[in-house]
């Protein structure tokens, strides 16, 4: 029986716009975003912040070093948050149906602090707040990455629950692929179709 889902957030609860992004760090003079910035794997300092070896201010620094002068930090903030667009009415129902049934739910991501807060902000104002998922378990805090065996052992061991009761949800096959090696049912996500065409036909009854 599933007792838990486990959720990446790039892709799967939140839509990411590349494009995007690119244009708002062009605009504050930021050239190397076209070399550091990927839809999944970053690269640079976007890479050292996403693995939890820099800190965000660090990082807003060395951003603004290659930038425009004068850039202000929340200029920096604002670029990098434009790549993620908020959750869908469907997805946002989806977690709120989830919560109501007694499901656990989790995010499991590779992310960074800034982008966090901003995703935290997208998930209010869809009436899916954060305080509907039990823990979140996120790259740049916990110093490890998907599709590490590291970070989905550390997940497991809070979670608290064995890995046959648990789901986890991902856009990138390697990370479900990493996600069955761990020994947790894993299905991928295929970021054209309803999130609940994916999630509620793989609950385990």
């Amino acid at each position: 029986m599933t007792k838990a889902i486990i959720f990446d957030i790039g892709g799967v609860l939140v839509g990411l716009d590349f494009d995007r992004c690119v244009e708002s760090f062009h605009r504050i003079g930021f050239s190397k975003i076209d070399q550091m910035l990927d839809c999944c794997h970053q690269k640079g300092y976007f890479k050292t912040l996403e693995s939890g070896e820099m800190s965000e201010q660090e990082f807003i620094d060395a951003v603004k070093a290659d930038s425009s002068p004068g850039t202000p930090d929340d200029d920096v903030r604002r670029a990098f948050d434009s790549f993620l667009d908020a959750p869908s009415d469907e997805k946002a129902a989806l977690i709120r149906k989830l919560h109501s049934e007694g499901y656990k739910l989790y995010l499991l991501s590779n992310n960074n602090p800034i982008t966090m807060a901003w995703t935290a902000e997208l998930f209010r104002e869809k009436g899916m707040p954060m305080e509907l998922f039990s823990a979140q378990f996120i790259s740049a805090y916990m110093k490890v990455q998907k599709p590490s065996r590291e970070i989905f052992d550390k997940a497991v061991e809070t979670i608290g629950l064995p890995r046959e009761e648990l789901l986890f949800i991902d856009d990138s096959m390697r990370n479900v692929e990493a996600g069955l090696a761990a020994g947790i049912p894993s299905v991928f996500y295929d970021i054209n179709t309803p999130l609940a065409d994916t999630v509620l036909p793989n609950i385990k009854k």
